[in-house]
């Protein structure tokens, strides 16, 4: 028989059906009660719903499944599951089978992907050790993932819309509407994560001073490394007046569970629609996306755009991250951008001078001075391995640091002026 032991009182819950009932977990709010129940050889995660008094199976294969955990939301179980006892019960082939099992019941394929690689990983390990002779995940390859949909960075026009609307708007899911705005700056000036931003306290910000920061805990980041993250002075004036009257380990932001449901309120009080002509999608993890492609409409070069995104791969960067619509591309490709530059810095002898400036992202490989027009001299991309004559979109430390008067290239204003609603 099963019982629940509740204030020190005892009551039946299920009586003896032929099954043996090896562990049980109660949800949180008391409607079921996830049981490892035993038949014939194998365990079993079964459901029993307190109110209707019907237990039900949950898993069916031949393994053992057991010691089920509830999520603190009800909505998922976590169990141990037991297929293979020793090395020589791994076979790539079942591996595959049970993925392919695993991706008709809505698995990822980056998901399945992280498997393949611990499996690889741990056999390749039993090797190196010694307690195996050959790796039986050699031939497990990873597949191709596809994203189910493409997300888009917001514009400057959008992202002001995006707060002003929430900053007037009215309270939703236990979020002021001043607090969703505070929330969306932080989290487009920042690219930091929803996780990330509700592990933040009050403590977190360091806002005196020259140079505001905001420090994010490893055991909250994603790659589990401690960052401080620079803030600028707009929004560190704008973080003061949130958290001047909260305790230094409350936590700073009230951000639920839903982001999305709550961006889509605000969304549709801005006018953005959440789908673009592209079939791309506006959610809250788009802001990370518009902060990384801000940093690319400023020119900041690409390994400091890496840096501050966090990103252990700059392709990740590039490729995912770094967005810009067709008006952008279109000015890009214009042929008489290239022209005008030239002409404003004062004939040919002055674009010759100023070549560097136009350039600042490649560097002259050869002997003797940068040479802007013939020659042998070849220019390598910074932060690239290969010789490369393709423009790149980043800028060098030296063009940031300083800009002198007439030159071509100009300081980049801070990101956060680009699309700062005050």
């Amino acid at each position: 028989s099963l019982c629940v032991i509740q204030k020190g009182r005892a009551s039946l819950i299920l009586a003896q059906r032929g099954n043996v009932f090896r562990s049980a977990a109660l949800s949180p709010n008391d409607d079921r009660v996830a049981l490892t129940v035993h038949e014939d050889t194998d365990d079993d995660i079964w459901i029993l719903e307190r109110q209707r008094d019907i237990l039900r199976p949950l898993t069916f294969d031949p393994a053992d499944d057991g010691d089920p955990v509830w999520s603190p939301d009800g909505r998922w179980i976590v169990f141990e599951e037991c297929k293979a006892e020793q090395l020589a019960d791994l076979d790539a082939e079942q591996v595959k089978q049970w993925l392919a099992d695993r991706q008709v019941e809505g698995m990822s394929d980056r998901r399945r992907n992280h498997i393949r690689q611990a499996l690889r990983q741990f056999c390749n390990w039993m090797v190196r050790t010694g307690r195996a002779t050959a790796n039986p995940m050699t031939h497990l390859e990873s597949v191709t993932v596809h994203r189910k949909y493409e997300r888009r960075a917001l514009t400057a026009v959008e992202l002001r819309a995006l707060i002003r609307s929430a900053k007037t708007g009215v309270d939703h899911l236990r979020t002021t509407g001043a607090e969703r705005a505070v929330v969306y700056a932080v989290a487009a000036s920042t690219g930091l994560r929803a996780k990330e931003l509700r592990s933040l306290t009050t403590a977190s910000f360091k806002l005196d001073g020259s140079s505001p920061t905001v420090t994010v805990e490893s055991r909250s980041a994603k790659n589990r490394r401690q960052h401080v993250l620079p803030l600028t002075a707009e929004l560190a004036q704008m973080l003061t007046g949130h958290i001047q009257n909260k305790l230094p380990a409350v936590r700073a932001f009230n951000l639920p569970e839903k982001t999305a449901k709550m961006l889509r309120v605000d969304l549709a009080a801005a006018k953005i629609p959440k789908r673009d002509d592209r079939g791309r999608v506006v959610d809250f993890h788009s802001l990370r996306g518009t902060f990384i492609t801000n940093l690319a409409r400023a020119n900041v070069h690409p390994r400091k755009a890496q840096l501050l995104a966090r990103h252990s791969d700059i392709r990740l960067t590039m490729e995912f991250y770094t967005q810009f619509d067709d008006a952008e591309l279109r000015d890009a490709a214009r042929p008489g951008t290239r022209r005008r530059r030239r002409e404003d810095c004062g004939g040919r002898s002055a674009a010759a001078r100023c070549h560097a400036r136009h350039r600042p992202w490649s560097f002259p490989t050869g002997r003797g001075s940068p040479r802007t027009g013939r020659g042998r001299s070849s220019r390598r991309m910074i932060g690239g391995s290969s010789t490369s004559k393709s423009r790149s979109w980043g800028q060098s430390t030296s063009s940031l640091a300083s800009s002198t008067p007439g030159s071509c290239m100009t300081r980049p204003a801070p990101i956060f002026a680009i699309w700062s609603p005050w």
